[in-house]
């Protein structure tokens, strides 16, 4: 903190701008396969949890990363990432695919998961100008790595980081600076993944999952909201 080696403001923002090259995923033309946490996630990782931890015993720097967007910052590589992996997955560009192996699309998204998980926690914990922060996570793909997550782990009943990701952000949901970008990505991205309880019974098709039952209710309530709002 002393700035020998370089300045807490120089190392917060090259810290930041360490993220943004790994959202690139590195392959070679003749191996099909992707490892089931890439060098890329695990690198995203231990950037963020260094972040998350300095910050956690140095306030200065924990503002000075609040101040330059920290998690929105991360948030938007993540995103990237996820719907890279997503993308790859779905398309059957591994030996393993979706529709053989259900199973497979957790390998590969966990680690983004873990990571936005790990982001919203963080800044859910902060008392530093957290509505801002969690708008920018919004606008930075927070929701578009929820997307991913739900396309390739839905066949999965078991609660984990994609639904920790998507408590926080519906947590904040009826704050006037969140709602409107929140519900524009949710109705366009997540709702014909989740149909509205209302519609189970005339379609005679109910959630398989405590997942699909769980995010279906909360986007009913933020459709409820977006009802009042307009009235």
């Amino acid at each position: 903190m002393d700035g020998r080696i370089c300045s807490p403001e120089t190392f917060v923002s090259r810290t930041i701008g360490r993220m943004k090259p790994l959202v690139n995923l590195c392959s070679l033309r003749h191996l099909s396969d992707l490892p089931p946490v890439t060098v890329e996630a695990s690198n995203m990782i231990m950037i963020a949890a260094a972040s998350i931890e300095l910050a956690r015993c140095e306030p200065r720097l924990h503002r000075l990363f609040m101040e330059k967007g920290a998690p929105g910052a991360y948030m938007k590589p993540i995103s990237i990432l996820g719907d890279v992996m997503e993308t790859t997955v779905r398309t059957g560009m591994t030996r393993a695919t979706i529709p053989s192996n259900p199973l497979t699309g957790s390998c590969y998204i966990g680690g983004c998961l873990s990571l936005g998980a790990m982001i919203m926690g963080w800044l859910n914990s902060s008392n530093t100008d957290v509505l801002r922060q969690v708008k920018d996570v919004v606008a930075n793909g927070a929701v578009q790595l929820v997307f991913s997550g739900a396309v390739l782990l839905r066949p999965s009943e078991d609660r984990g980081f994609l639904d920790n990701i998507f408590d926080v952000l519906t947590f904040y949901a009826p704050y006037v600076e969140i709602f409107p970008s929140l519900l524009e990505r949710v109705s366009t991205l997540l709702r014909p993944m989740f149909p509205s309880s209302l519609k189970w019974k005339t379609t005679g098709r109910f959630p398989n999952s405590k997942r699909e039952h769980s995010f279906a209710g909360d986007i009913d309530c933020l459709e409820k909201m977006a009802y009042f709002c307009d009235k």
